[in-house]
C-alpha cells in the first residue's frame, strides 16, 4: 500500500476502508500504451469523489508516467479541449474562507495552510475601506479582491475579477490548473501553482516574483485531505535536512500527523496519530515545527 492507502484504512473502520479501496479502484487511468490503471494500483485513493480531473498517473503495464483524466471503469475517459468545471460563486461564510493555519518549521520557514474550499488573493485593504479583504493580502498593485482559486473534485479552478493569465494566455473565465502553471496578476505579481503528489489533490503556491503579505510566509498549501512534509519533491512542503516524511491529515474535523519513524507531539510519543492543535510543537530525531491556529492575520 502506499502512505496514504495506510493512514486511512489504518484510521477508517473495516465497513469504509473497504468502500475506500473498492472505490478507489473503481476509478481508473488509460496510459497512451492503452492500459487502464485503477487509482488504487497507483498508490492513491479516490472516494465519494466525482468528476473527471486531470492529473499525473504511472502505468501498472509499461511503468510509464503520463497525465490525463480520471474517469469510472466502463466510462469514456474525458478528452483534451473538455470545458473546465463549473464554478460555485455562491458567496462563502468567512470562517470557510479564513480557514488558515501556520506551520512555522524550524530551518524551512513559515508556511500558510488553507483548508477552506476557496483562496481569494488580492492586495492590501485601505484603511478604514468597507468590503471583504482577501484571504491572502500580497503587497503588490492588485485588485482588492483580484482572483480566487476554487476546488473542484481533485483539481483548482482559478477564476479572475481583474486582469490575470496563466502561462501568458490572458483569463477570460475559469481557467483549470495544472502542476507548473505560472500565474500572473495584474502586471508582474507570479505564482506558480504546483501539486507535486500523485497520490494527493493538496496544493503549494509559490511566491514567484517575491510578492508576498504584510506577514512575511514562504508559501501557500491548499490542503485537500492530506499535506505530506519531507525531504522529497513529491511533498508540499520540501524539508531537505529531514530524514522523514510526517503526514499531516484531516479527520472528523480536526487536523492529525503521523510518521513510519518515532515521532512526538508536544513532548509524547505518537504511537499511530495524534491531533494538532493551535501551539502544539511536532518534533523528531531532526526535525520541529509548531502550529498555530488562532488568530492567523497575515496583515
Amino acid at each position: 500500500m502506499g502512505a496514504i492507502q495506510n493512514i486511512l484504512t489504518g484510521v477508517l473502520c473495516d465497513k469504509w476502508a473497504a468502500s475506500l479501496e473498492a472505490e478507489s479502484r473503481d476509478w481508473v487511468m488509460r496510459c497512451p500504451c492503452g492500459q487502464e490503471t485503477s487509482i488504487w494500483e497507483m498508490g492513491g485513493v479516490r472516494w465519494k469523489a466525482s468528476g473527471n480531473p486531470r492529473r499525473h498517473g504511472t502505468c501498472a503495464g509499461c511503468g510509464q508516467t503520463f497525465f490525463g483524466p480520471v474517469y469510472r471503469q466502463g466510462e469514456e475517459p474525458a478528452r483534451n479541449g473538455e470545458k473546465a468545471p463549473a464554478v460555485d460563486n455562491q458567496p462563502r461564510s468567512p470562517s470557510a474562507e479564513r480557514s488558515q493555519r501556520l506551520f512555522w518549521i524550524d530551518g524551512v520557514g513559515c508556511w500558510l495552510v488553507s483548508l477552506g474550499e476557496s483562496l481569494s488573493i488580492g492586495g492590501p485593504a485601505p484603511s478604514g475601506s468597507t468590503g471583504e479583504a482577501a484571504d491572502l493580502r500580497l503587497l503588490a498593485d492588485l485588485s482588492r479582491r483580484h482572483a480566487t482559486l476554487t476546488r473542484s473534485g481533485e483539481s483548482f479552478v482559478l477564476t479572475a475579477d481583474a486582469p490575470a493569465s496563466v502561462n501568458a494566455n490572458r483569463v477570460n473565465g475559469p481557467v483549470v490548473l495544472k502542476d507548473g502553471d505560472l500565474i500572473e496578476l495584474g502586471s508582474g505579481v507570479e505564482l506558480t501553482f504546483r501539486q507535486p503528489s500523485a497520490l494527493s489533490a493538496s496544493a503549494r503556491l509559490e511566491f514567484t516574483s517575491g510578492h508576498r503579505p504584510a506577514r512575511r510566509i514562504d508559501g501557500v498549501i491548499l490542503m485537500d485531505q492530506t499535506c505530506l512534509l519531507g525531504p522529497e519533491e513529491d511533498c508540499h512542503i520540501v524539508c531537505p535536512h529531514w530524514e522523514q516524511k510526517v503526514i499531516v491529515f484531516r479527520r472528523d474535523g480536526k487536523i492529525y500527523c503521523k510518521s513510519n519513524a518515532e515521532l512526538f507531539v508536544n513532548g509524547g510519543p505518537v504511537e499511530s496519530a495524534a491531533p494538532i492543535r493551535d501551539g502544539s510543537v511536532i518534533s523528531g530525531a531532526e526535525l520541529r515545527f509548531r502550529a498555530e491556529f488562532s488568530r492567523v492575520d497575515l496583515g
